[in-house]
């Protein structure tokens, strides 16, 4: 999970470079009497309320991802521990078998 805590980290940096970015931009409409100083206000709210959203929504996107490839990794690992299990199993039996043979023999 530090893998997300390291993205979480990496998305609100760009996010914040990138809102810093779109604050000289629409300071720069106020100052020609493009925007009020209140619709820059409810630019960069919205802004930032997006890039939360965005953010959120990449975080839930990955920790699915991480989960379902947890989940097949597990399923595998499993898999191939009963197989090995298995095949103790079988030697062992064998390795009776030939203790068996080797008894009698003496």
């Amino acid at each position: 999970m530090d893998y997300l805590r390291k993205l979480t980290l990496a998305s609100i940096g760009a996010i914040e470079l990138t809102r810093e970015k779109a604050e000289e931009m629409l300071d720069e409409l106020v100052k020609r009497g493009e925007m009020t100083n209140d619709e820059r206000a409810e630019a960069v709210k919205n802004f930032v309320n997006k890039s939360i959203d965005s953010t959120e929504k990449m975080k839930k996107r990955t920790e699915e991802m991480f989960e379902n490839l947890s989940g097949k990794f597990t399923s595998k690992f499993n898999e191939q521990v009963t197989q090995l299990s298995n095949r103790i199993e079988q030697l062992n039996a064998r390795l009776a078998e030939l203790e068996r043979k080797v008894s009698k023999q003496v």
